[in-house]
């Protein structure tokens, strides 16, 4: 299991590479920067309801940038492999410079998540996600009437180093963690960022008994509809 993920993950980031050089040199635009700091704070749960089956709820909040609550089933393979299914709802900025989260996004979505003990210490969790993205239609910064769709796919490689010498008491462990996720953008209306977001993450946190605590640093890369910006 642990070479196959392997092996998955090259391949995936071969396809990126292409994608995001792609991305990069396509239509011969020139390329407008912009860097911005942001907060992001996030709850996640996942609930046992019988042997099979868990629900999964999350909501994440990034103050200008989004807000999503998300809901979903999850269907148990095996200890090692997962898949749900469900329903997000989100507010997004209707223009670039607004911080008003008024444009609507309803967003039906699926994953499998196959996790994979590396050794002792070392643990590793693969995840493919789908979202179908129906989002508010916005002109020159403003609400327009209908929803504009497109499918988006997500692949995201984590790796979980635990600490045994850095325990804060008997029933916890400490971790760092170092994650990688390529979100691709595909469908009628996606012209210029078929490369939508890569998204790097490296954080430390503690776990006790079933709750996780985690603080980090994300770099997030976005590349507009416009496709030169």
């Amino acid at each position: 299991m642990c070479f196959s993920t392997i092996r998955q993950m090259i391949k995936f980031f071969k396809l990126f590479l292409l994608i995001f050089m792609y991305s990069i040199l396509a239509h011969g635009q020139i390329r407008e920067v912009r860097s911005r700091p942001q907060g992001w704070i996030g709850y996640m749960t996942s609930t046992r309801i019988s042997d099979n089956y868990s629900v999964w709820n999350d909501a994440h909040f990034v103050p200008g940038g989004f807000y999503v609550l998300r809901t979903g089933l999850t269907r148990h393979l095996s200890s090692q492999a997962n898949i749900t299914a469900g329903y997000a709802f989100l507010g997004l900025p209707a223009g670039g410079v607004t911080k008003d989260l008024k444009r609507m996004e309803h967003r039906p979505w699926g994953q499998l998540v196959v996790s994979n003990a590396l050794s002792p210490t070392w643990s590793n969790v693969t995840r493919i996600r789908y979202d179908a993205r129906f989002r508010r239609n916005v002109e020159d910064g403003n609400l327009t009437h209908g929803y504009g769709f497109n499918h988006r796919l997500r692949f995201m490689a984590s790796f979980r180093k635990m600490l045994p010498s850095l325990k804060i008491s008997g029933d916890s462990e400490t971790f760092v963690a170092f994650a990688d996720e390529i979100l691709v953008n595909f469908g009628r209306d996606v012209v210029f960022n078929a490369m939508d977001q890569n998204r790097v993450t490296i954080t430390t946190g503690v776990q006790k008994e079933r709750i996780t605590w985690q603080i980090g640093y994300m770099n997030r890369f976005v590349q507009l509809a416009s496709g030169n910006t």
